[in-house]
């Protein structure tokens, strides 16, 4: 081996082996085609001489930087830690590196993680829509500036690719399942308008040919005080059931109607969805509805790489489904 101080390069490991440049360059070009042998010779040179690749000189010459934006609004539940888990697996067997922000629902945040995006060149952006109202500033920006991209969640204001899940599948599993336990006067409760929960639960009270009450419909932000003055609405009602629409306002109704006297699920069965990381961890552990990460996160890396491959392609919605997980935190009424 020819010895020198001078650092390592792709000529070097090229001599060494008796290889063209092109072929060692390969080597390290996520995507492209080399042998088995001759990658691992290459792979095994490169440890020995300690080459690292210019990455920066890389994405001059291929005009791409390897590396997706991913834009969350908040870390705290389990599925998101899963998400973010396969997505980096997935990525990283791309070749692709991930450049994570977390925006907390703030405007500002999202557009600085937008514009950041941008002017470093990713390839392309996944952004969560964490609402099913209202335009979202940082997403008109991306369409605006040709970032390929998907959003996580829906997003009816611009022609954009979406996956998401089924929450209108969720609001009817989760009604069912208190409807089949002989609950009539269900309560549903959401934390923001246009919610598809809504008319999942709407669905399976006209199917069971249940009432529609407006009195056991309440929208209430996701904070415990809030809750507290809900839940006591909800007790002077006639209501047995409360189908929350995502799990934190869930297990914090039923602090609230323990502190209130009220015996869950003895007095009131409650049920939620997302099967978040405190869900099973409550006394009584949340009856909730589930979606597959694993299925979520192969759908956005799969129809990011649409958009990156064919930008003026078609876009596309993708619903995902889930399953109810059966815990003890609602009962059969009898």
């Amino acid at each position: 081996m020819k010895m020198t101080n001078n650092k390592a390069t792709l000529k070097t490991i090229a001599d060494e082996l008796n290889i063209s440049v092109s072929t060692a360059s390969r080597a390290f070009t996520p995507g492209s085609s080399v042998k088995p042998s001759t990658l691992a010779k290459i792979k095994e040179m490169s440890r020995k001489l300690n080459y690292k690749p210019n990455l920066n000189a890389r994405a001059l010459v291929q005009q791409k930087t390897h590396v997706i934006g991913v834009i969350l609004q908040s870390l705290k539940n389990q599925t998101t830690e899963s998400l973010v888990n396969k997505l980096t697996r997935l990525l990283t067997a791309r070749g692709y590196d991930i450049h994570l922000f977390v925006a907390y629902n703030d405007d500002m945040l999202n557009d600085e993680a937008v514009n950041s995006c941008i002017c470093r060149g990713y390839d392309g952006v996944i952004i969560n829509h964490a609402f099913f109202e209202g335009r979202m500033n940082a997403i008109e920006t991306l369409l605006k500036e040709n970032v390929p991209m998907v959003v996580l969640g829906q997003y009816e204001y611009s022609e954009t690719s979406q996956v998401i899940g089924d929450f209108k599948l969720a609001g009817r599993v989760m009604t069912r399942h208190l409807a089949d336990l002989g609950h009539k006067n269900i309560a549903f409760c959401t934390t923001c308008k246009g919610d598809p929960r809504y008319e999942g639960y709407l669905n399976i009270l006209n199917q069971y040919k249940l009432p529609i009450r407006e009195d056991l419909v309440f929208v209430c932000p996701c904070e415990q005080s809030q809750i507290r003055e809900t839940a006591k609405k909800i007790i002077k009602t006639d209501a047995t059931a409360l189908f929350v629409n995502y799990d934190e306002p869930a297990t914090r109704f039923i602090r609230a109607f323990k502190e209130l006297g009220v015996s869950v699920p003895g007095q009131m069965s409650v049920v939620g969805v997302g099967n978040e990381m405190y869900a099973d961890l409550i006394s009584p552990a949340l009856t909730t509805f589930e979606i597959d990460t694993a299925h979520l996160a192969e759908n956005l890396v799969e129809t990011l790489f649409e958009r990156i491959e064919k930008p003026n392609g078609p876009t596309r919605t993708i619903l995902l489904n889930g399953k109810i997980l059966e815990r003890d935190s609602a009962k059969k009424l009898l």
